[in-house]
């Protein structure tokens, strides 16, 4: 998985905000952040949410969101140590 960007972070904020805990539909997401970044960047961050299991499929037309802490342990902290195993045999490797 690719870093967040700030934007996405912000998003995934506001989703956590408003519907942490409960289920939503794709439209109530969307009025969420079209508000704040426009319906073409909503709708494709929210796609995007989904496909990376950010945001994850309840029921047919509903979705519940991952905490941010809970993204963080799941996709950031083991990229984290895949990258200071290979820096680690890199410097070991150079003379």
């Amino acid at each position: 998985m690719k870093w967040l960007k700030k934007r996405e972070i912000a998003m995934l904020y506001l989703l956590n905000s408003k519907f942490y805990g409960s289920s939503f539909t794709f439209f109530e997401a969307l009025a969420l952040l079209e508000v704040f970044f426009g319906r073409r960047v909503a709708r494709n961050r929210i796609k995007y949410f989904i496909k990376t299991g950010i945001i994850i499929k309840v029921s047919e037309d509903r979705y519940r969101v991952k905490s941010i802490s809970e993204v963080i342990e799941e996709e950031v902290i083991p990229y984290l140590i895949k990258r200071s195993e290979r820096l680690r045999r890199r410097t070991r490797l150079s003379p």
